[in-house]
């Protein structure tokens, strides 16, 4: 009889530029993988947490690894140079039942601040992991209900607010509110760089190319699949359209020009697989991104010109989850026989 093997989800991942960092949706569980040797390593999160822990936000900054609670009871820091785990407790809620107490955060001249959801505004001291009570931004103490954040490296974000209208875009201390008019729509998808936002409507299947500094809008293109897609712009120079629905994605070029078309034949993407239902994008450096498919649970690196370079199969074993999550349901996200690896994963189509 086949031992059982347990679903490696996530949702978000961070990189320093040699290896990629995520937690495993459900689990107590950090996996790092090397993008050069195309291994990787499962490190146990040694906080107890209840049935189902998710951390909606995970960022890297001074070789640390912040976890940012989605329904944890803390916040988790790891040091990837000594390997070692600290925690930061926050005011939590009795009895909560949700996944955000948080939904977000960036990071800047050494404070991490963290997008509230279900809970009020709070920002990090990342020298000494210390909660600032007052960080100054008067935009985060006005709204709450902040629902999908993308962030920068160099210290930028933007957020969307069920509150509010538009998109938060926050730079270093200064935050405002950008392009009020086009939150009516149903759902957008969105990224940026230092100089352009990029955002997906779904309703018109809209490609809308916004310049931060004239306030403008410079490109205009349009998609076939007017369906929600999450929007991840990778490497500097290609702008990913992953869609919820379906197990495919469209690549455009800076110009809002497509480049690539890819399909899993295998068509195995299912709306609904514990509130996780596509998979996660991250760049590496200038010429190395990453995509990790949870139906696959593989993680595939794409170089410049966006071909797979290397594929790895990510699993856990059933005796391994019995030792390592006591508070793990057997009957959640539960599978029988070893993950599917799709052979013909990627269908290119130019």
């Amino acid at each position: 009889m086949k031992k059982p093997k347990y679903p490696v989800f996530t949702e978000k991942m961070c990189s320093d530029g040699e290896k990629i960092w995520f937690v495993v949706t459900g689990f107590n569980l950090l996996i790092e993988y090397d993008v050069f040797l195309n291994t990787y390593e499962r490190i146990i999160i040694p906080f107890a947490n209840e049935v189902g822990v998710f951390y909606n936000d995970i960022m890297y900054c001074n070789q640390k690894i912040y976890l940012i609670p989605g329904n944890a009871t803390q916040f988790v820091v790891y040091d990837t140079k000594a390997k070692s785990f600290d925690s930061i407790e926050f005011l939590t809620i009795d009895n909560y039942y949700g996944t955000q107490y948080f939904s977000g955060s960036y990071y800047y001249d050494e404070m991490l601040y963290v997008f509230p959801n279900d809970h009020p505004f709070v920002c990090i001291n990342t020298k000494d992991n210390k909660i600032v009570e007052d960080c100054g931004l008067k935009a985060f103490s006005e709204c709450k209900s902040f629902y999908c954040c993308k962030s920068s490296n160099e210290g930028k974000s933007i957020a969307i607010s069920y509150e509010h209208s538009g998109l938060l875009y926050c730079n270093g201390y200064n935050c405002e509110w950008i392009l009020e008019d086009i939150h009516t729509d149903k759902y957008i998808g969105f990224d940026f760089d230092d100089e352009f936002i990029y955002i997906h409507k779904q309703s018109t299947g809209e490609i809308l190319k916004y310049n931060l500094r004239s306030k403008e809008i410079l490109a205009h293109s349009c998609s076939s699949i007017k369906e929600p897609a999450f929007v991840h712009f990778l490497q500097g120079k290609y702008l990913c359209l992953d869609y919820l629905l379906r197990d495919e994605y469209e690549v455009y070029n800076a110009d809002l020009k497509r480049v690539l078309h890819i399909i899993n034949e295998e068509n195995n993407r299912i709306p609904s697989c514990g509130g996780t239902i596509f998979g996660a994008w991250e760049t590496i450096n200038d010429s190395l991104c990453a995509y990790y498919d949870n139906f696959a649970q593989t993680m595939i690196v794409f170089n410049s010109k966006f071909e797979v370079v290397s594929t790895l199969i990510m699993k856990i074993d059933g005796d391994s989850v019995s030792k390592m999550f006591p508070y793990f349901r057997k009957d959640i996200a539960f599978i029988e026989s070893d993950p599917i690896y799709l052979s013909d994963f990627i269908n290119a189509i130019s």
